[in-house]
């Protein structure tokens, strides 16, 4: 018999699906911030704010203009393939999935570094998956979800794979192979996923030709990228020039450079993320603080009993560092917990986090659904 608490799985599941769509159907009652889509399209206007409406230009017009070159393809892919509603109807599943594999991840990590999963753990991990602060990315046509689902299939196999034979290890870099050809399809953030491959090497005596899957985790993210201009352009562009033609299109664009974003006028968005960040270096620092005892404990700067969670957290805080210096600040939480899911096990469960967990998320479904800063 299902028990009907937050200790459900099920009701979990279910919760995690109806909340966002009620804040996103309530939004919907406030007059948009900026009255771009036509206004016969109704509720489901709220589905189709900020980034949403590039992704839909892109799969109609494919990359016709240069600001278009700053997006991934799979997403305006889905989008003519499945339409609208095909992909929020797909987000939905994949959101059911990646609670799932988000649960069963933080479990691993934590038998890893040989730490209890206690219920309340659980019981935490349940709620924080219910009211995610990025729930409404999740929901609406963004790359969260995919992308997300990626990163937790990702982190499960690659630190699984010791645990199983050889013949297992090899369909794991298969696995790992296609994997990495999706997420580099989908957003330039897979490159960060080949530093586990070198901590891998470096800290839990893995083999060294895992760096070439380094490698093709960069190659995943560049070739499509080298691909979009040289269409756009109509001309060979050499691949080590591409970084620099991205990088002045996002400068363009979207104000993408160092400090660019750290205006007096930009105050607010840096308050909306602070969550996040506080979020990030504690558990920065609570990791780094093992790995210190585990070098004094081995007298090695690369201790074998240094702990997966310390490679989570390393991305978490690279991660954390290029938005907050180089990009829109406002997209932190979207770009930190799509990637490093695992981290929302560190969030503190007392009375005052729930509130503001359960405040973040409505309000950023909120602000995203009125076309106010929340992209």
């Amino acid at each position: 018999m299902i028990t009907w608490s937050i200790d459900s799985i099920y009701v979990v599941l279910l919760l995690r699906t109806l909340i966002p769509y009620t804040c996103l159907f309530l939004s919907s009652l406030i007059p948009p911030h900026i009255p771009v889509y036509d206004k016969r399209m109704g509720v489901i206007r709220v589905f189709l704010s900020w980034d949403v409406e590039w992704f839909l230009r892109i799969a109609g017009g494919g990359y016709s203009t240069e600001a278009r070159l700053a997006f991934f393809p799979a997403l305006p892919f889905l989008l003519r393939e499945i339409g609208i509603k095909g992909v929020l109807a797909l987000n939905g599943v994949l959101r059911i999935i990646n609670a799932v594999l988000q649960i069963k991840l933080c479990w691993h990590l934590n038998r890893l570094a040989g730490e209890a999963f206690t219920p309340q753990t659980i019981r935490k991990l349940h709620f924080l998956l219910i009211f995610s602060p990025i729930a409404v990315f999740e929901t609406v046509p963004y790359t969260e979800t995919l992308f997300g689902c990626l990163s937790v299939m990702f982190l499960l196999v690659y630190s699984s794979m010791t645990l199983y034979n050889k013949k297992v290890q090899v369909l794991g870099y298969v696995a790992l192979v296609l994997i990495g050809m999706l997420m580099g399809l989908v957003r330039n953030t897979a490159v960060f996923h080949a530093g586990y491959f070198m901590f891998g090497v470096i800290f839990l005596s893995r083999p060294i030709g895992e760096l070439i899957l380094s490698g093709y985790y960069f190659l995943s993210v560049l070739l499509p990228l080298k691909r979009r201009l040289e269409q756009y352009y109509e001309m060979c562009i050499p691949l080590k020039n591409v970084s620099k033609i991205y990088s002045n299109i996002q400068n363009k664009y979207w104000g993408v450079g160092l400090f660019n974003y750290w205006k007096i006028t930009n105050l607010p968005r840096f308050l909306l993320v602070l969550p996040s960040t506080f979020l990030c270096l504690s558990y920065m620092f609570t990791e780094s603080k093992k790995w210190i005892h585990s070098v004094c404990r081995e007298r090695n700067v690369f201790p074998r009993l240094t702990s997966f969670k310390f490679a989570v957290a390393t991305h978490a805080f690279v991660l954390t560092s290029i938005v907050v210096f180089l990009a829109n600040v406002e997209i932190l939480p979207r770009i930190l917990l799509s990637s490093c899911p695992s981290i929302l096990a560190h969030v503190p469960f007392n009375r005052s986090t729930i509130y503001m967990v359960v405040l973040v998320s409505t309000l950023g479904a909120g602000l995203f659904g009125a076309f106010l800063p929340w992209t």
